[in-house]
């Protein structure tokens, strides 16, 4: 089954779901926050993944309508994937306040390009909806 939008926001529960175990057992804290931070990753990816492809069709990359995109997601990697979850270097002393952070960037992140990808799917190319003929039924020959 393909992805969609969905299984990014899923993976946004998993991450809140985690993170919440992390207060019930402290030995097991510092685990289940990394697996917090590292599913936050995993939302962001998901929904890159379904985006950038799409979108290069006709879209610049460097400069261009991806650039936002593209320094976001690089961000989630540095951070969040990298620092957070691979290293363990989040905040010790405010781990829920960056968490939360963190869950509201990717949460815009991820609305954002859900809204883009909608838009790009509702709009038609100008070959489906120009009509070549005038209403008389007579080719248009002006320029």
């Amino acid at each position: 089954m393909p992805l969609s939008f969905e299984d990014a926001y899923a993976a946004m529960r998993v991450a809140k779901e985690k993170f919440d175990l992390a207060h019930a057992e402290p030995v097991l804290r510092d685990g289940r926050i990394r697996m917090a931070f590292h599913n936050l990753y995993q939302a962001a990816s998901i929904a890159n993944m379904l985006y950038v492809p799409r979108s290069r069709r006709g879209a610049v990359d460097e400069g261009g309508l991806l650039t936002w995109a593209k320094r976001e997601f690089e961000e989630f990697i540095d951070t969040l994937y990298m620092r957070y979850s691979r290293r363990g270097a989040y905040p010790k002393d405010d781990f829920e306040g960056e968490f939360y952070r963190w869950f509201g960037k990717v949460r815009e992140y991820i609305n954002r390009l859900a809204a883009e990808a909608k838009l790009e799917q509702s709009v038609k190319p100008a070959h489906e909806w120009m009509d070549k003929r005038p209403r008389g039924g007579r080719p248009n020959t002006r320029a």
